[in-house]
């Protein structure tokens, strides 16, 4: 039969994991082999290891497990959830391990904790790397966010690293084009970060641009893609070419409907950083207070991201 599988979606003190598990919900064949019926057994384990996994995370932020505290963070939940799985949950399941350690890697960073985020990237690789056969698009997918994250933390040198890995599994993964396009985005931003080659960094993220560009399924990608393209065209002093990009980054988040949510504050904030240095100051404000606007609303007051877009603003208002 076909490949199957399964989604399984839960909130644990307002952070949303979506999980993917392939396998979960497979259909038995009447008369499966004996290798088949073994590994459907497996399967049935680590499915069930999985939920009982899932469950613990999502008791232990309620707050009766909490000697009634009713204010148990983020932070403190996604901490049980990483001792859990550093005490051996899921040890026997490396690719549901590894699911689960990416998503955790996001939830660290989306609440702005850099080290405790690529902890988690890097055990959802090594996890990787221990299963049967290898997989290489989810390894490639959790390159490229190690990779993103280093690079917004300035650490271009170790960006880099990441997205060469992220190139390494493009070239195996089933999608090969698309994925191959997801790490030249990934790269173009790590060598500008790293600032060694600037030129090359923009002609990276150029090539990732025109072949998104052909991937109507891909415009999330495209919009990230085009966000760092501007962000490189300026660092080059090629201002219209990055008012270009960020504007046709922010129409990509407008037909996909996430105008209003929070990537499109990065366009929103690059944008801005552009038209100040063209010394278009009413535009940069305008657009400086909506990245604001939404990096307060989504990320909260004390994220490092709202620092940097207050910064920006600031030399905004100051060149008046």
């Amino acid at each position: 039969g076909g490949r199957s599988g399964g989604v399984w979606g839960v909130v644990v003190g307002g952070v949303g994991f979506s999980l993917f598990f392939p396998g979960v919900g497979r259909g038995p064949s009447p008369f499966p082999p004996p290798a088949a019926e073994r590994r459907a057994d497996r399967r049935a384990q680590q499915n069930a290891r999985v939920m009982e996994y899932l469950a613990g995370v999502i008791k232990g932020a309620d707050p009766t497990q909490q000697d009634g505290r009713p204010d148990v963070t983020v932070r403190e939940t996604l901490a049980r959830a990483v001792a859990d799985l550093d005490g051996g949950a899921l040890e026997e399941a490396p690719l549901e391990r590894a699911e689960i350690r990416r998503v955790l890697g996001d939830a660290f960073a989306g609440i702005g904790l850099t080290d405790e985020a690529l902890r988690e990237y890097g055990r959802a690789l090594d996890a990787l790397a221990s299963a049967d056969a290898p997989v290489p698009a989810t390894e490639c997918a959790v390159a490229i966010q190690a990779s993103s994250l280093l690079a917004h933390a300035r650490r271009g040198v170790e960006a880099v690293s990441f997205a060469a890995r992220a190139m390494s599994a493009a070239e195996r993964s089933p999608d090969r084009p698309r994925d191959v396009a997801r790490a030249k985005s990934a790269l173009g931003e790590a060598l500008r970060t790293e600032g060694n080659d600037l030129a090359r960094a923009q002609a990276v993220l150029e090539e990732s641009v025109a072949a998104l560009r052909a991937m109507p399924a891909s415009q999330e990608d495209l919009a990230a893609a085009l966000t760092t393209l501007g962000i490189a065209r300026i660092d080059r002093g090629d201002l219209d070419g990055a008012r270009a990009a960020l504007e046709e980054a922010i129409r990509s988040n407008e037909a996909l409907g996430t105008a209003g949510g929070y990537r499109a504050m990065f366009e929103l904030h690059n944008l801005a950083l552009a038209e100040r240095v063209a010394g278009k100051l009413d535009d940069a404000e305008r657009h400086g207070r909506q990245a604001l606007a939404l990096v307060e609303r989504f990320a909260g007051m004390a994220h490092p991201n709202r620092a940097s877009v207050l910064g920006s603003l600031a030399l905004v208002l100051r060149a008046r």
